[in-house]
């Protein structure tokens, strides 16, 4: 929803009530993309077998699905405790960050820069220019929850907004 770049993997902020009205907060990779890296998988996986084999490049396109398949990135607010809990890496091998609402100052949009050349006729060109969904902790360095090219700035801008009004967590206004 909202993407506009083939490289920006959608996330989408999903919210659930307990029986006391509090709220538990899903912020990761969307469904639909993680059934579709799936399905691209199977079908690599049933066309190697059909054909009986493939090349070097029917592995590495086997490979690459695999990794996107299996790629998890995912944050769950729980407000009830008070916790954040998530990070990203594929599923079941990596060792999720857990933080206090109590250690997060904001929720802030950063904008990074790997560099930029002039010569367009609009000015200069940013490469890598990236918009990022980050916790900016009390003692310790920002958590990066999300980024997303330049020009999706305002998915990401929702989505903060979004988690703020459901955790009650402070996003940064500038």
């Amino acid at each position: 929803m909202g993407y506009k770049s083939a490289m920006d993997i959608p996330f989408t902020v999903r919210a659930s009530r307990d029986a006391n009205g509090l709220v538990r907060v899903r912020y990761g990779i969307a469904l639909w993309y993680r059934l579709a890296s799936a399905g691209i998988f199977l079908t690599i996986v049933a066309t190697i077998i059909a054909a009986g084999g493939t090349g070097p490049l029917g592995y590495v396109a086997l490979a690459i699905s695999a990794v996107a398949s299996a790629w998890n990135e995912c944050w769950v607010f729980d407000t009830a405790r008070r916790l954040v809990s998530g990070g990203a890496g594929l599923a079941g091998l990596y060792k999720p960050l857990v933080l206090s609402f109590d250690e997060i100052d904001e929720i802030d949009i950063v904008e990074f820069h790997r560099g930029s050349f002039s010569g367009s006729e609009s000015g200069s060109i940013l490469l890598g220019a990236q918009a990022r969904l980050a916790l900016v902790l009390k003692e310790a360095p920002s958590v990066t929850l999300n980024g997303v090219s330049l020009k999706n700035k305002s998915s990401l801008q929702r989505d903060a907004f979004l988690l703020s009004e459901l955790t009650g967590l402070i996003i940064k206004t500038k």
